[in-house]
């Protein structure tokens, strides 16, 4: 599935919108229903889909998620799936104890440990080179599906590479 800026921007803003009606949570979510047939992301790997930054790309939307998960560590919410159900997801922010090909793990602040299948459709955003640009001690977020014991990453996001962006340190670290 493709999901182009515009779609990724409005899954962004569907988070913010589920943080400012729930103290607890954060949302996003791979949803089929709000992918577009526009371009593709800049970045393809083999094992994930990929969006690329530049200096030049709109940051718009990643400011937006810099604030939905400025302060988020850890949590596991249920929401409403498009046409009907419920789905499960689980979000982390933290730095990154290992991460290979198809899995990261994670270690928030308060010392809770998660770790991730990524999966082929897990949208990555970070550097360059997908989730082989995300390095060991880098501040990751992971929005996943499933459970805690069994959970397959949606969405993987650098932080560091918003911080490298900018040009300073943008999350406490």
């Amino acid at each position: 599935m493709k999901i182009n800026r515009s779609s990724f921007a409005g899954m962004l803003a569907s988070g913010v919108a589920v943080v400012a009606l729930t103290t607890g949570g954060v949302a996003a979510a791979d949803n089929p229903a709000t992918a577009g047939s526009g371009t593709q992301p800049a970045q393809v790997t083999q094992t994930t889909r990929t969006l690329q930054m530049r200096p030049s790309d709109d940051m718009h939307g990643m400011h937006g998620m810099h604030g939905m998960f400025e302060r988020v560590l850890h949590g596991e919410f249920v929401m409403a799936k498009p046409g009907g159900g419920h789905q499960t997801l689980l979000v982390q922010r933290g730095a990154v104890q290992s991460v290979g090909s198809t899995e990261i793990t994670l270690r928030s602040s308060d010392g809770f440990r998660g770790a991730y299948t990524v999966g082929a459709d897990a949208m990555v955003v970070a550097g360059r080179n997908g989730i082989a640009s995300i390095k060991d001690g880098d501040q990751v977020v992971v929005v996943a599906t499933g459970s805690t014991q069994n959970a397959t990453a949606v969405h993987v996001f650098d932080l560091s590479l918003i911080k490298s962006h900018h040009g300073k340190q943008q999350m406490p670290r």
